[in-house]
């Protein structure tokens, strides 16, 4: 069964700072709430806060990254365990966070988050890919739009603009195009292809 616009859906996105719980319910926003705090407890918090039945849901769609990762393993173990306890016919969704970024923001062009030492991940927008860029090829270019809030008070990103990230803005027609089905695996964003920062 596909996703649909129809169903009784909970979006969960712990890979920021800021966890999110966004209850959707026949394309229509039923209740959303966040906060900061340890993950793990957070979820079970928020969820119950949003008033959603994990046993009355279709489908769950989670943040599988870049991000956090405590908050999307911790994302992932609730919702397997929802699956296997609670509501054996849930439906498992994922969707990555720059995709969503660009969703979000769209006059960006490309946004960017951590990556392993000099370089960064970047999503650009009508790409499929998410690429590696250096650091050092990126500053020069352009004024860069990063996901992580955190990113804007160290001293080397003080000219950058942060990302504004907040699911609640978004309704399900926005999430599907992004979304796909969970396939028992967290994504690993170590191995992803590096690209040269080209100014497009």
């Amino acid at each position: 069964m596909d996703l649909s616009a129809d169903d009784n859906i909970l979006v969960i996105d712990a890979a920021t700072p800021r966890v999110q719980v966004l209850h959707l319910l026949g394309g229509k926003l039923q209740k959303y709430a966040s906060g900061t705090g340890k993950v793990a407890e957070l979820i079970s918090d928020l969820v119950e806060e949003v008033q959603c039945d994990i046993e009355d849901l279709n489908d769950v769609i989670f943040c599988c990254g870049p991000g956090s990762a405590i908050g999307i393993r911790s994302s992932m173990v609730s919702v397997k365990t929802w699956q296997i306890f609670l509501n054996t016919n849930l439906n498992i969704y994922e969707y990555d966070s720059l995709s969503m970024s660009l969703l979000l923001n769209p006059k960006v062009s490309c946004v960017y988050t951590y990556g392993v030492g000099e370089e960064l991940l970047c999503k650009r927008r009508n790409s499929e890919t998410i690429d590696k860029v250096l650091f050092k090829d990126v500053l020069p270019k352009q004024t860069v739009h990063f996901l992580d809030t955190r990113l804007s008070r160290q001293e080397r990103y003080k000219n950058f603009t942060p990302v504004v990230y907040d699911i609640a803005k978004l309704n399900i027609h926005k999430f599907l195009p992004i979304c796909r089905r969970f396939d028992g695996l967290l994504k690993s964003y170590t191995d992803v292809t590096f690209q040269k920062w080209s100014g497009q």
